[in-house]
């Protein structure tokens, strides 16, 4: 299954827990979003879906990563995670892929506490995901309930106890009915935020592209050390020292970290040194060059969420405008361990 190498952790690790092996992609440069043109690059025969992630509430392009799905007979599945609301084209995202996978935890744009939901179009698709996310007991289908010799509950797969409570769910409801009005919110003040950080040398706002409705999970910068003068992570912490909780972000594509590097997951062989896997993979350096320079230093998130006030937003840009007008002040100093 192929995985965008520029994103958090579970997006991969899912692959992982049914015992397959992810494959990674890069992303595109303007956009942080998987590559069409890398994931048609990554297919082999052995490829069966991929993952696209929707990262930070803006919209993959999904066309070109249909038209390649289509070509080689692939499922897509659209992580939604960070992006409920955002639309492509107009269309929600979530409804464009065979699948669409939405988180509710406390820090998304619609939250619960915890939880999530799965969206189809696909009637047996719905059903697998029910019965899977509750032990796979399938009373519930109506054809297996008009049998006049029916056993209850009848298993005949392995299940999980994924449900989330009622509670989580009437929240959910509420949300629900907000989330248009917590995004608009969230945009208008991303507005404000790009307004004034065009003017500023080195840190340049996130690209939208005309095909997106972006939802702004997170406000990604692209960061230039060479016109800053100082490192990403430097510069991060200037910024927490003058009140603004920024972040570099995910500092190292998923395939740098130890559970690919060094094949940490095994279950009698598989999934990497499984006797029915023929392909060879690789999770070195140089994989995908794109998010490596994201990770290393190229990639700058700042706050944003639907509380904040406008004159907290424009704080923001005060402090990002200080740091680089006196960012040879911050020249040889040392990141505090």
């Amino acid at each position: 299954m192929i995985v965008p190498a520029y994103t958090f952790t579970s997006s991969a690790t899912a692959v992982l827990m049914q015992n397959a092996i992810p494959v990674f992609a890069d992303v595109d440069p303007l956009t942080y979003n998987l590559s069409a043109e890398d994931l048609e690059r990554r297919v082999t025969p052995r490829t069966k879906a991929v993952v696209v992630v929707h990262l930070f509430g803006l919209p993959a392009d999904m066309d070109p990563i249909m038209e390649v799905a289509e070509e080689h007979g692939l499922y897509v599945i659209e992580d939604c995670a960070q992006a409920h609301g955002a639309r492509y084209k107009g269309r929600r995202v979530g409804s464009i892929g065979h699948l669409g996978a939405f988180s509710f935890y406390e820090s998304k744009n619609m939250m619960t506490g915890e939880g999530g939901m799965v969206t189809t179009d696909d009637d047996e698709l719905a059903e697998r995901v029910r019965m899977l996310r509750d032990h796979c007991e399938i009373r519930g289908l109506e054809e297996y309930m008009r049998r006049p010799d029916r056993r209850w509950p009848l298993v005949n797969m392995l299940g999980y106890n994924y449900r989330m409570t009622e509670l989580q769910a009437a929240i959910g409801l509420v949300q629900l009915r907000k989330l248009d009005a917590m995004n608009e919110r969230r945009r208008r003040l991303a507005r404000l935020m790009s307004e004034g950080l065009r003017r500023v040398a080195g840190v340049s706002p996130p690209h939208v592209p005309e095909y997106a409705y972006h939802v702004y999970h997170v406000y990604c910068c692209r960061y230039s050390e060479g016109e800053v003068g100082v490192p990403r992570d430097l510069f991060v912490e200037a910024l927490r020292a003058e009140g603004v909780p920024a972040s570099p972000g995910y500092t190292r594509p998923l395939y740098a970290n130890p559970l690919y590097r060094e094949r940490l997951v095994r279950t009698r062989g598989c999934p990497f040194t499984c006797p029915f896997y023929e392909g060879a993979v690789s999770y070195e350096d140089g994989t995908c060059p794109v998010a490596e320079e994201l990770c290393y230093g190229g990639a700058l998130w700042l706050p944003i969420h639907s509380e904040m006030s406008e004159e907290d937003a424009m704080d923001v840009v005060a402090a990002v405008e200080k740091i680089v007008e006196h960012a040879d002040e911050l020249k040889g100093a040392r990141l505090r361990a």
